[in-house]
C-alpha cells in the first residue's frame, strides 16, 4: 500500500543503541530511568548491516547524506514512516 514518507531516509528519527538501554548506569544517565521515552512511540528493530533490512525509497541518491545505503531505508524506519503517516494526515500531497 503506498503512504506519504514523513521523514528522509536516516533523518527525523533517532536510532538508541539497545546495548545502551540494557546498560544501568547508561539507562540512569542517557535515559532518566525510562522517563525520556515517556510518551513516545518506540519501535524495536535490527539495523546492522548483517540484517539486510533495508528498503528502496523514492528519494533520489544524491539528496542523501548516508554512505552505504544512500536511497535505502532501514525497517524499523520505514515502520515509523507508516506510523508518521497516519498521525499527521495534514502533511500535503
Amino acid at each position: 500500500m503506498r503512504f506519504r514518507f514523513t521523514r528522509r531516509p536516516g533523518r527525523g528519527y533517532k536510532v538508541h543503541s539497545l546495548a545502551d538501554v540494557l546498560v544501568p548506569s547508561v539507562w540512569k544517565q542517557n535515559y532518566q530511568n525510562g522517563e525520556f521515552f515517556r510518551d513516545k512511540i518506540v519501535l524495536i528493530g535490527p539495523t546492522a548491516d548483517i540484517f539486510q533490512d533495508t528498503h528502496r525509497t523514492p528519494f533520489p541518491a544524491k539528496e542523501i547524506e548516508r554512505v552505504n545505503y544512500p536511497s535505502e531505508m532501514l525497517g524499523p524506519e520505514v515502520h515509523l514512516n507508516i506510523i508518521g503517516a497516519v498521525l499527521a494526515p495534514h502533511i500535503p500531497a
